[in-house]
């Protein structure tokens, strides 16, 4: 029998089977790709991220993967150019933007070094019940033989459609229509020495270093848009780099070497994420719009606080009182960038008294290292927004 079965090896499965192997329990993660295997992803680590594989002795690893470190971060919001780095507890002086081949290989590698037995190729097909108590699954492996394991807790990170929260019943807490589409690519020969992003009218395009001497593109739209951008892609790529002269010419001069990655059907929620005998993580428990980049450092960070929460608890009640405890500290602090993403998401225009402000901001390296951190998640949106900040910087 296991402390815990995993279902899902990436992240968010890797971080919280990494954080209890490593606190001395029995873990199993299932997966059921074989890795390396691609994902829709922003790519895009936050400091949290960083912070996280720093803590865990992975950041050289990361770095050893060869991909190139973005000096800082610039955001264009009309004609105003924010530039510098994120305020982070940690202060962090380098941007990583990964592939997921190489990034998920390497933490579930990590759990795996910690002493997590790991079965890719294996397919959960249900939950195993006590009464109303998780008390492990039945899947198949690659082979197609059938297999029950049982555990004291079982843990969903198999992502926003998760297969482990529609077995255990896992209702919606809040749920939010998506009001953009994006897409993304990947480009050689395009130099891309920092993170750019542009937002410009009701359309947003970035860019950054990758993997491979890659730098990934990615465009987003409002959702009404969804079906016209999708029915022809390569002209509605083309269309949105005129909003981004500053580096339109050399996305232009490079070659796109894969085919387009998106989705216009992303939806903001929150699922009730823990139960007797399960919980769920990552983005099987709560999904927010990339246009903040959240879910890796989110997967990361929240991964970790369950599996330490898990670890510590003993019994049955103490599972459930755990698994619960985490479920509120994840949604209490992570309350206002929910909130911050998803009104982010509408990508509407900027009003005059915005422009004034970013104006302001782009004025004072104190305020853009506060502004970039509520994108990045580690300032409070309340915070900067307060009346008195706002009247402070514009005065200013």
């Amino acid at each position: 029998m296991w402390d815990a079965i995993v279902v899902g090896g990436r992240c968010a499965g890797s971080a919280t089977g990494l954080t209890l192997s490593r606190a001395g329990k029995r873990v199993l993660i299932v997966e059921k790709a074989t890795f390396p295997a691609d994902t829709l992803s922003t790519l895009f680590l936050q400091p949290a991220a960083i912070a996280r594989l720093s803590e865990w002795g992975l950041l050289d690893s990361l770095r050893a993967t060869g991909v190139p470190p973005m000096r800082d971060l610039a955001m264009m919001i009309d004609d105003v150019t924010i530039a510098g780095h994120a305020w982070a507890p940690t202060p962090i002086t380098e941007y990583y933007s990964p592939r997921r081949t190489v990034l998920d290989a390497l933490l579930l590698d990590a759990a795996a070094a910690a002493g997590a037995e790991v079965r890719q190729g294996f397919v959960f097909d249900d939950v195993v019940r006590d009464g109303d108590r998780i008390v492990g699954i039945r899947g198949h492996d690659q082979g197609g033989a059938e297999v029950t394991e049982r555990a004291s807790i079982v843990i969903g990170a198999d992502g926003q459609r998760s297969a482990v929260a529609r077995a255990v019943g896992a209702e919606m807490v809040d749920e939010r229509p998506p009001l953009a589409c994006w897409y993304y690519t990947f480009y050689e020969g395009v130099p891309a020495p920092r993170g750019e992003m542009v937002f410009r009218a009701d359309r947003s395009v970035s860019l950054w270093p990758t993997n491979g001497g890659a730098a990934i593109l990615v465009a987003g739209w409002p959702r009404a848009m969804f079906a016209e951008v999708k029915a022809n892609l390569d002209a509605s790529i083309a269309a949105i780099l005129d909003i981004a002269p500053e580096f339109a010419d050399r996305v232009r001069a490079g070659r796109r070497v894969e085919k387009f990655y998106g989705t216009g059907e992303r939806a903001t929620f929150i699922r009730r994420s823990h139960g007797p005998g399960w919980a769920l993580v990552g983005d099987a428990g709560t999904t927010k719009d990339p246009c903040t980049a959240q879910g890796i450092a989110d997967a990361l960070t929240y991964g970790a606080k369950l599996g330490a929460a898990v670890a510590a608890a003993d019994g049955p009640a103490a599972l459930d009182a755990a698994t619960a405890g985490y479920q509120h500290e994840r949604d209490t602090a992570t309350a206002e960038i929910y909130d911050f993403t998803y009104k982010t998401s509408a990508l509407k225009p900027v009003s005059p008294k915005a422009k004034l402000l970013l104006q302001a901001v782009a004025r004072s390296p104190q305020a853009t290292s506060q502004f970039l951190g509520v994108h990045a998640g580690t300032v409070k949106p309340s915070a900067f927004f307060a009346p008195d900040n706002l009247a402070k910087l514009v005065s200013a």
